[in-house]
């Protein structure tokens, strides 16, 4: 029976990816001379090689996502591992499983194989296979602001955009981006964006542009939006229940987050701008994370108190003569 048949489709799905989790690993060994490849390389390959089987009509369910933790599906821990380089500044993806079983006469195994042979056979920079998968991302937003994040030096080092960068302007990049923002799938995101464009405007427009925060604010955005979109039908296939709900609990988290991250840069722009204060999104998360502040430090030194008053409690007791 052909695969495709097959009454699990959930064991179809696993079987081919890991076939495609395995020849990413293998075959960059054989054409690096037994070097593993980098997570970033890894997810990329394995990404594209699926965008271009589909390409050619091989169109198999394959769980990925866009960006963060993308290979934490279920069943992805017992073929790979992800560990430090010898540098310990880079993940590489190791293969630790049993090599995937390739039956005779299997056309789709064999072409997932010579796919990603032939990707890694052109020897691609790490940003070069990023661009060409997010020429294939499911949102405009996502192509627009990955621009903005490499005209800002965030991301792309390496990517042909960069060269585009020289005579654009960052708020001008932001607007674009933000006019693309496919409200429709995210509709709690689409609420922080008002008063997230009001900060940028404040942190980048002003004398001189503080880049640094723009910077901070751009990048928080980013890693909350890419949690949500791993939560969107367009941006994944057949995730397992199991992991889906780990990842809504996570977005739920970011945006527990991206409050206080968000509260604290406000904060620090109204050091420097009198524009917040008077800014009607702005102003009023100001005063909000203000008072936050003083009820944590408040804790913090109620707790710091109490911990002076035990550490006083034992020196006494450890300075009474002992019993005879």
């Amino acid at each position: 029976m052909s695969w495709k048949n097959a009454a699990d489709e959930e064991v179809a799905r696993l079987d081919r990816a890991r076939i495609v989790w395995y020849e990413a690993v293998n075959r960059h060994k054989g054409t690096t001379g037994g070097s593993l490849p980098t997570s970033l390389l890894f997810h990329k390959v394995t990404t594209l090689a699926v965008f271009r089987l589909r390409d050619k009509g091989i169109k198999f369910p394959f769980p990925h996502s866009w960006y963060l933790y993308g290979t934490e599906a279920e069943g992805t821990r017992k073929s790979i591992l992800f560990r430090p380089d010898v540098t310990g500044r880079k993940t590489v993806v190791e293969w630790i499983d049993d090599i995937p079983e390739l039956l005779p006469g299997d056309s789709e195994a064999d072409a997932i194989r010579s796919e990603i042979y032939g990707i890694l056979s052109e020897r691609p920079k790490a940003e070069t296979l990023v661009d060409e998968v997010y020429e294939r991302a499911p949102f405009e937003f996502q192509r627009k602001y990955r621009f903005l994040r490499i005209c800002i030096g965030t991301t792309g080092r390496g990517s042909r955009f960069q060269r585009e960068c020289e005579s654009v302007n960052p708020w001008a990049l932001l607007l674009g981006a933000l006019d693309t923002f496919p409200a429709d799938h995210f509709h709690r995101l689409t609420r922080l964006i008002p008063a997230f464009k009001e900060a940028v405007n404040v942190a980048w427009n002003t004398s001189p542009p503080d880049r640094n925060r723009t910077m901070e604010l751009v990048e928080a955005f980013w890693k909350l939006f890419c949690c949500h979109l791993r939560l969107d039908r367009d941006g994944h296939e057949l995730i397992p229940s199991a992991q889906f709900k780990a990842w809504q609990e996570i977005a739920e988290s970011r945006l527990v987050k991206w409050d206080r991250i968000f509260g604290d840069i406000v904060v620090e722009l109204a050091g420097t701008s009198g524009e917040v204060a008077s800014n009607r999104f702005l102003g009023p998360i100001e005063e909000k994370r203000r008072r936050e502040q003083l009820e944590e430090r408040k804790t913090i030194d109620e707790a710091l108190e109490v911990i002076g008053e035990n550490r006083a409690t034992l020196d006494t007791v450890a300075g009474m003569p002992r019993r005879q």
